[in-house]
């Protein structure tokens, strides 16, 4: 009989623990946001790496037209540093701004006269090819199917461009794809999910993006800034980052 009661208590504080323990979890994702989820160093969309769910309001759609994916991680993003990005890309709108006029631009392989400008607005679309930026220089090695200077149509066709090391002003793109954005050696704010994550970024922390889609801004008036608003399928973090949920 003694035992029999000693046996009720056990499981009845079995239940209540596993009670407990759910719903803390609960209320841990319910503050997550139905979208995003955390596992040790990683932020993923869905439930799981492995089953994903889809993300209601992020379509991610690529420079021709063509949805990529309905899943993603909605990142805001606003630091006082430019990251050093090296790859192949597309983009479905790049605009530059510079007065570096003893750097040689090609289209079609001849050089682009600019000699008579004092400032430059370089705006191209559907580009597809490499870029390096940092924070001094952009390089775009591509084609492109249209091309205007100061405002001014140069060609409506499919041509190919060639810089390096341009010294820019200011550098924004739209519907940009790209592997991999890695932000070090930055100081500023990161939000996830709209605001209900919000991190604080350290000089000594890195936040790493993984496949990429969306557009960004560049800049290097009064100090160098960079603007991004992203849908990334994985994000990884290093450093002692101060994440705030909301």
């Amino acid at each position: 009989m003694e035992y029999s009661k000693n046996k009720s208590n056990v499981r009845f504080w079995v239940i209540s623990v596993a009670v407990v323990i759910v719903l803390l979890g609960g209320l841990f994702f319910w503050f997550m946001g139905k979208d995003t989820w955390v596992t040790g160093a990683n932020i993923y969309s869905g439930e799981s790496s492995s089953n994903p769910v889809t993300k209601e309001g992020v379509t991610i759609i690529n420079s021709q037209g063509e949805i990529v994916s309905t899943q993603g991680i909605e990142s805001s993003i606003k630091v006082n540093s430019i990251p050093r990005i090296e790859q192949e890309t597309k983009a479905r709108e790049m605009v530059i701004k510079f007065n570096d006029l003893d750097t040689e631009i090609k289209v079609n392989k001849e050089a682009l006269q600019l000699d008579a400008l004092k400032e430059v607005n370089l705006k191209m679309e559907d580009f597809d090819g490499s870029m390096g930026l940092n924070a001094d220089t952009i390089s775009l090695t591509g084609k492109v199917s249209r091309l205007e200077v100061n405002g001014v149509v140069l060609s409506s066709d499919n041509m190919q461009i060639t810089f390096k090391n341009l010294n820019y002003d200011y550098f924004s793109t739209t519907g940009i794809e790209l592997e991999q954005v890695a932000l070090f050696g930055s100081k500023g704010e990161v939000q996830l999910s709209g605001d209900k994550l919000v991190y604080n970024i350290g000089s000594s922390d890195k936040l790493t993006f993984n496949q990429v889609f969306g557009d960004f801004t560049a800049e290097k008036v009064a100090g160098n800034s960079f603007v991004a608003n992203f849908a990334s399928e994985g994000i990884s973090t290093s450093g002692s980052l101060n994440a705030v949920f909301k």
